[in-house]
């Protein structure tokens, strides 16, 4: 419940509802986040410097990004993925360029196994990515 107070408590009326908050497009990442996982991956770690992390659910993957240093670009390798399927990466980023309350940037591509997806975050950022299979 917390959560989805996104830093702050929901005033009644505010939304399309009593306690409802629209204006974090965002918080669709949480609402397909599962409670448990099939697989845990650790793709890159840097203590106290960075870490990447992919977490199965099914056939969706998780990975989140965590950076404490400068701007920098990730170089996610794909290859964990199921290489017979192609999937809809829905990526979910740190941008101050974005005009929005969290500078939170979302983009939707299609991928696969064979690809290596560039995440570029800015100083003390971050990302999130759930990968979809498609149909």
């Amino acid at each position: 419940q917390h959560l989805f107070w996104y830093d702050r408590p929901a005033r009644e009326g505010e939304g399309e509802g009593p306690g409802i908050i629209t204006e974090v497009p965002e918080l669709e990442f949480f609402e397909a986040l599962p409670v448990a996982w099939d697989d845990t991956r650790v793709l890159e770690a840097q203590v106290g410097k960075s870490a990447v992390i992919a977490r199965r659910s099914g056939d969706s993957w998780f990975v989140g990004i965590m950076h404490s240093g400068g701007p920098r670009t990730f170089e996610l390798n794909l290859d964990f993925l199921d290489p017979a399927r192609s999937y809809t990466a829905h990526v979910y980023r740190d941008d101050p360029a974005v005009q929005t309350r969290t500078h939170v940037r979302i983009d939707r591509s299609r991928t696969d196994a064979r690809q290596v997806m560039r995440i570029p975050v800015p100083e003390r950022g971050g990302a999130a990515i759930r990968l979809t299979p498609e149909s």
